[in-house]
């Protein structure tokens, strides 16, 4: 945080300090209330632009959550658990259940599916609070008091509950500022970035968005526990559609993707409904929340044997080159060997082990990564980062919520070790997308070597480049010879003949021939149908 941030901050934190003793000399209470409740959707706010911002996942039934949190807290306050020491975690850890379980489901779908299945729990959970009239049913449930504090606060005087939600505000801040700066926190921003390539480097994507998932519904329950206590009643409308709508708007205004976008949106769109309360405009009422108030290779063995729509084997130490016409199934055999397309039938063994069932980050685990045909970076991420990103995801300790990453220094320094193995050594600090094509082929190979493989698949990794850079491709690919073993899919037949130990021929889902350069070169089937003239 810059010199300037942390100003604005402190002044923020000591306007917000002394506002109860402005207002309360100025006789204006009812302020005070309402700035409470400005900041409990402040809470809300924030823990969705985690999911937005951070997560890249656009749910539109977070107030599943902040209603789950406030029928919680309030039905153990109406069961006489008048702690707020008490009643307060539960409704956090129920939230946090109702997230972990709605997420289990919702995040095996994308897109729109995801938008509209969390939406559907959101509005079963809204019905069910409905239907339970044991606790207000459709009326609401009303409360006789704030729940207790302890050590001689009493919740129901505005300024000690004032000073609680500001708390609570503040806590939830700096903890979303420590989880983001975390480890966790960079993988989160590099899914949201490439979920593709973060499977593709080891990161088991699915369980990264649970997990934050998990702690944003946390948050929301806090948000509505915090919200029942301040109105002393909660009803069905907490759980509604309008209400994650409401939320989700403020986070726009706000700024997504930005620690403070929750608290600015409240401000904003609070503020303005309470200006324009005295003047309805119907398209600004719609908006208005709704409240009641390197290995050693062995060379020569059989590394990966491959039983799909072909069957082949690829030889330790060796580069082992697929080519074959637009169509043949090379992309479609590379994505079935690195996890992201399932195989229909047949089998695929790596180091001795059927790995045909595992899911991709477990494959890179094992020791299989890859590159990809059209690139696939980290774009808004540094080079330093996308590839401290992959020396983080073969660490396989990524679920660190506290501690600053930026002082894990051995990440960067493997990290810069293999931005020079590359020759990407003086870009370092550059964002991704804004390399030179070549440097970005370069990139998508040095993050494949991050995870430090047994193999390496390489889709036709110089593709779009020009003559200089497909020299230094091929430059760097001899490199690699003897350190991993290399499948390599490409249509330069130049670079193909030179580098590889052996070629492989698909045409139409079917091995025509396999066997050295020169063999493939005068085999007169793959003359006719791929080589023709190059083979003369």
């Amino acid at each position: 945080m810059t010199l300037r941030r942390h100003a604005l901050v402190a002044i923020a934190l000591a306007a917000a300090l002394a506002l109860p003793v402005l207002l309360t000399s100025a006789g204006q209470s009812f302020y005070l209330s309402f700035a409470s409740r400005l900041m409990i959707y402040a809470i809300a706010a924030t823990s969705l632009n985690l999911l937005i911002g951070y997560c890249g996942l656009l749910s539109f039934g977070h107030a599943a959550f902040v209603g789950i949190g406030a029928y919680a807290a309030s039905i153990l306050l109406a069961e006489g658990i008048t702690s707020a020491w008490i009643g307060w975690p539960v409704a956090v850890a129920a939230a946090a259940l109702g997230a972990a379980a709605i997420g289990a489901v919702s995040l095996r779908t994308k897109g729109v599916y995801f938008i509209m299945i969390t939406l559907a729990f959101a509005q079963m959970l809204y019905f069910l609070a409905n239907s339970v009239k044991a606790y207000g049913g459709d009326e609401g449930l009303s409360l006789a008091t704030r729940p207790a504090l302890g050590f001689g606060l009493d919740l129901g005087d505005e300024i000690v509950f004032y000073y609680t939600v500001l708390a609570a505000l503040c806590g939830t801040l700096y903890a979303l500022q420590r989880v983001l700066r975390s480890r966790f926190g960079r993988v989160i921003v590099a899914i949201r970035e490439n979920e593709t390539r973060a499977a593709a480097i080891g990161f088991p994507v699915y369980r990264y968005q649970l997990v934050c998932f998990v702690i944003a519904g946390a948050l929301g329950g806090l948000a509505g526990a915090l919200l029942a206590s301040h109105g002393k009643y909660v009803n069905p409308n907490v759980l509604h559609w309008t209400a994650s709508g409401t939320l989700m708007i403020m986070v726009i205004l706000g700024g997504v993707g930005h620690l403070w976008g929750g608290v600015i949106g409240a401000v904003l769109l609070l503020g303005l409904e309470h200006l324009i309360a005295d003047y309805p405009l119907p398209w600004l009422a719609a908006l208005a929340p709704n409240y009641p108030q390197h290995a050693n290779l062995g060379v020569g063995l059989v590394l990966l044997a491959i039983v799909l729509f072909v069957s082949v084997e690829v030889q330790s130490g060796e580069v082992h080159a697929f080519i074959g016409p637009n169509g043949a199934g090379k992309s479609t055999l590379v994505a079935q060997l690195a996890g992201s397309i399932a195989p229909d039938t047949g089998s695929i063994m790596f180091r001795s082990r059927d790995i045909s069932t595992l899911p991709q980050h477990e494959r890179v685990r094992a020791g299989l990564a890859r590159s990809y045909q059209v690139t696939s970076l980290f774009g808004r991420l540094s080079v330093l980062e996308n590839l401290a990103l992959a020396v983080q995801a073969r660490e396989g300790s990524s679920f660190s919520f506290w501690r600053p990453v930026a002082a894990e220094r051995a990440l960067d320094d493997e990290a810069r070790a293999f931005a020079a193995q590359v020759g990407l050594e003086a870009r370092l600090g550059v964002e991704a997308r804004t390399l030179a094509h070549g440097e970005q082929r370069a990139l998508e190979i040095a993050l494949a070597l991050a995870t430090r493989p047994r193999l390496v698949l390489l889709d036709e990794p110089m593709a779009g480049m020009g003559a200089e850079d497909s020299r230094h491709m091929i430059e760097l690919i001899e490199r690699l010879r003897g350190q991993v073993t290399v499948l390599l899919v490409e249509h330069d037949m130049d670079a193909v003949f030179r580098l590889a130990d052996r070629v492989s021929v698909l045409v139409n889902g079917r091995l025509i021939a396999c066997d050295t350069p020169e063999a493939v070169r005068r085999d007169p089937e793959v003359r006719r149908a791929y080589l023709g003239e190059l083979a003369a």
